[in-house]
């Protein structure tokens, strides 16, 4: 049984290379068991490489990522799926399948190769479906359903795996504004471990406890939301210019933009900051 005081996900010197590039260098982090986590950095930062890592798609080319202090590597795939539940911004291969199939998909890792689904299997699928509100779509094709709809669907999936941790690479891209509220709030709310990267700083900031800031394949910052989030830190890395003061609801930083800066000024982004 694990220590339920050591941290779920310790990543230690990691580092991945793809076509010769050094994709990612010396990473490390420990996140705490039921800690919602956002991953943010620009584009190309190595966001979702990490991630890849951090699910056995990428293998590290040093260090290590360890799940219940062992080494993810040492496990197989199927052990780690029941551990660890993915839920990806596109979503392709569902090969005609209706919704409530998709979420019945979350049964396998636990089941034994050609098992039936019993009663109370099938229970799980109906309440994580129930749980994301999408009841009344379970028999629609997957492919027929809004991007929101196929995210909450694919949270219902994970529901039913029933993980220890939840990644989520991008899951509010492409997502109107609705949506991408009500799927971090299914995911906070799901009482797990959930790394998740994050386009939107002002979403990151609302509902996660702590921030990986990643710039150019190397961890820069980690700390909570007021702690990564300064208008020093969006100048350097974002190459913005900003002000921020506290959401009125939440109490996180919450982030406003300046444009025409250039012009203004005749400063780089940043350039108040230096």
């Amino acid at each position: 049984m694990p220590n339920q005081e050591q941290p779920l996900v310790q990543v230690d010197a990691l580092g991945w290379q793809a076509d010769g590039r050094h994709i990612l260098q010396q990473i490390d982090f420990q996140i705490s068991r039921g800690t919602f986590v956002g991953l943010i950095g620009p584009n190309g930062a190595g966001k979702s490489s990490l991630l890849r890592c951090l699910y056995r798609v990428n293998k590290p080319s040093s260090g290590q990522v360890r799940l219940n202090g062992q080494n993810l590597w040492q496990h197989s795939a199927r052990t780690v799926a029941q551990q660890v539940a993915v839920v990806l911004q596109e979503t392709t291969g569902n090969f005609g399948l209706r919704l409530r199939d998709v979420v019945r998909m979350g049964l396998t890792p636990h089941k034994a190769a050609f098992a039936l689904d019993s009663h109370h299997d099938l229970q799980l699928v109906d309440d994580a479906i129930e749980q994301v509100g999408l009841t009344a779509l379970a028999q629609q094709p997957f492919e027929h359903l809004s991007g929101g709809e196929k995210q909450r669907a694919l949270i219902a999936r994970a529901i039913v795996q029933r993980p220890k941790l939840l990644l989520m690479d991008e899951p509010t891209n492409h997502l109107d504004v609705r949506y991408q509220i009500q799927v971090l709030e299914l995911a906070k709310h799901l009482g797990i471990t959930v790394i998740a990267s994050i386009h939107d700083l002002n979403l990151a900031s609302a509902f996660c406890d702590q921030l990986l800031l990643i710039d150019q394949g190397k961890l820069i910052g980690q700390g909570t939301p007021d702690e990564i989030l300064t208008e020093r830190m969006l100048g350097e890395v974002f190459g913005v210019c900003s002000s921020i003061d506290q959401h009125p609801d939440h109490g996180h930083p919450r982030i406003t933009y300046h444009y025409g800066y250039l012009t203004a000024n005749n400063k780089p982004p940043g350039g108040d900051h230096a």
